[in-house]
């Protein structure tokens, strides 16, 4: 393997190159997967750009990322075993992905009724136009038992995903943490009867083939 020359713009930066391929730029740090590699060029600004490719995405790190989504504790061992390869090998892949950011971390997924938190609401916000440079979504973000916050297109402008322990704390987070957010105009809450399927980022993906990855 062959290093990246370091850029004097960035003093000890440093990639490895395994295969050279046309480099395409953009000004936003923005990554491509496919069949062969994943490169990327940053921009420093209009008239200094500079480049580094990164590692080929091959066969063998799909294999590893499609374990990993079933289950992110199973050992480098046993991912070895399962694909034909040295642990030391796949603990070398698995860190390169962590460190291009491929992987960007491992989460526990809890029953949530074991915590007593078995309610799951999403709620739809809508913030004034324009806020006064308020952040709606900033305030949002801080709102008791969110799991997840979406700017989203449509009549609605917020979709955020609430776990709550029943529907009188749903209600308390809703007119004491939403309702109050000074440029909320109008909020609705859809409650989930029933779970039917909760799945990691891309489990229902062929994670093989051209994939678009922003980091």
């Amino acid at each position: 393997m062959t290093g990246f020359p370091r850029d004097a713009n960035r003093p000890g930066e440093q990639r490895h190159l395994e295969r050279s391929t046309p480099v395409f730029q953009c000004s936003c740090r923005r990554a491509v997967f496919s069949e062969n590699c994943l490169q990327i060029r940053y921009t420093i600004d209009e008239a200094t750009p500079f480049e580094y490719i990164y590692r080929m995405i091959d066969g063998k790190d799909r294999e590893i990322l499609s374990i990993l989504l079933e289950n992110a504790a199973i050992s480098k061992a046993e991912i070895a075993r399962r694909i034909g390869l040295a642990a030391s090998v796949v603990s070398e892949r698995v860190r390169r992905l962590e460190s291009d950011g491929v992987i960007k971390g491992y989460e526990v997924r809890i029953n949530p009724r074991a915590l007593d938190k078995p309610l799951l609401a999403f709620v739809y916000v809508t913030d004034a136009k324009p806020s006064q440079g308020f952040d709606t979504a900033a305030a949002l973000s801080r709102v008791t038992g969110l799991e997840e916050l979406h700017k989203i297109s449509g009549d609605d402008c917020y979709l955020l995903k609430v776990r709550a322990a029943g529907t009188d704390e749903l209600n308390a987070i809703i007119e004491k943490e939403i309702n109050p957010v000074q440029s909320v105009t109008r909020v609705r809450t859809t409650i989930v009867l029933n779970a039917v399927s909760e799945r990691p980022c891309l489990a229902g993906h062929d994670i093989g083939g051209a994939t678009t990855v922003d980091r």
